[in-house]
């Protein structure tokens, strides 16, 4: 599937690209793999899009412009620099913390957000297997809640698009679309926590998940489907997300990580054996895929 420019949505008769018109975007984890493909996407295909906020972290060596200019020169932007040499303006850097309260922003940063921003993607996430719960839950729980806040005060929120993955219901065999309930109660979550500080009873409340990743996700999921309220909400769920299939670079990644190792060492014939089962099936999703289906689900939550 290649949803080039976006054509028409059926259901209303406008297409994505309107619905992204002079709209302004505020999207964490826009320095990820899947966030820069986003990010790229939205300024290539949806060309009347008003601005792009995008939260970064300073470091202790670079700003948040700074870390911002850098990404945008990638290879990944080449395309759409050439098609438009003042594109990249529309990107603005937003310093913050995802784990902070009002996501690290300062007042006036996180005013400016409520005032204009119309559209959000939540793709920041901690994706360590290995986290204590508490940490897990801190990043991939609690900030999901920050960013559901910020959706809420938003003056002219069109839609919330939560980026998770498939594999956040590990313990079920066959996952439908929907949101399932949480595998505990979160507030009963953090009493287990605090009264176990060696973590070793906390930990045993993940042994339905293979990792504290998958559990937090879970937990976050439940927690977008609580809190969303009147805002339009979509989850989105990818597998394992690979480099780029086909739109704008083939075969573009930024790190090798994921599933990348597997594919690559399969093609050149490194890796000839894996240890599994015969009817397994390992879940690759092209990172334009996501993207894409990121991007259509917003204009089509809104119109539901």
């Amino acid at each position: 599937m290649n949803l080039g420019t976006f054509g028409n949505m059926a259901d209303n008769g406008g297409s994505v690209c309107d619905f992204y018109a002079n709209s302004s975007i505020f999207i964490t984890g826009g320095t990820g793999f899947l966030g820069k493909v986003l990010i790229e996407k939205l300024l290539r295909s949806c060309r009347k899009i008003d601005k792009i906020y995008v939260l970064l972290r300073g470091t202790t060596n670079k700003t948040a412009q700074e870390r911002l200019e850098d990404f945008s020169h990638e290879v990944l932007f080449e395309k759409v620099r050439q098609d438009d040499p003042n594109i990249m303006k529309k990107l603005i850097p937003v310093n913050g913390d995802l784990t902070l309260p009002n996501l690290g922003m300062n007042n006036e940063d996180y005013s400016l957000i409520v005032k204009n921003v119309s559209i959000v993607f939540h793709a920041a996430a901690s994706i360590r297997f290995n986290l204590k719960i508490k940490e897990a839950l801190h990043c991939n729980v609690e900030g999901t809640k920050k960013v559901i806040e910020l959706c809420h005060k938003a003056r002219c929120i069109k839609a919330f698009v939560h980026i998770s993955t498939a594999y956040s219901n590990t313990d079920k065999t066959f996952v439908k679309e929907e949101v399932y309930p949480a595998p505990e109660n979160l507030d009963k979550i953090y009493e287990i926590i605090r009264q176990n500080e060696d973590d070793t009873e906390a930990d045993d409340l993940t042994s339905s998940r293979p990792n504290t990743y998958t559990y937090a996700k879970a937990v976050a999921e439940y927690e977008v489907l609580r809190n969303h309220g009147s805002v339009p909400t979509a989850i989105i769920r990818p597998s394992i997300v690979t480099p780029i299939w086909r739109d704008p670079t083939p075969g573009w990644l930024d790190k090798w990580s994921g599933g990348t190792p597997i594919i690559f060492g399969l093609c050149k014939g490194l890796l000839r054996c894996l240890d599994t089962q015969p009817f397994n099936v390992i879940d690759f999703i092209p990172a334009d895929i996501a993207v894409n289906l990121s991007i259509v689900a917003a204009a089509k939550c809104h119109v539901e």
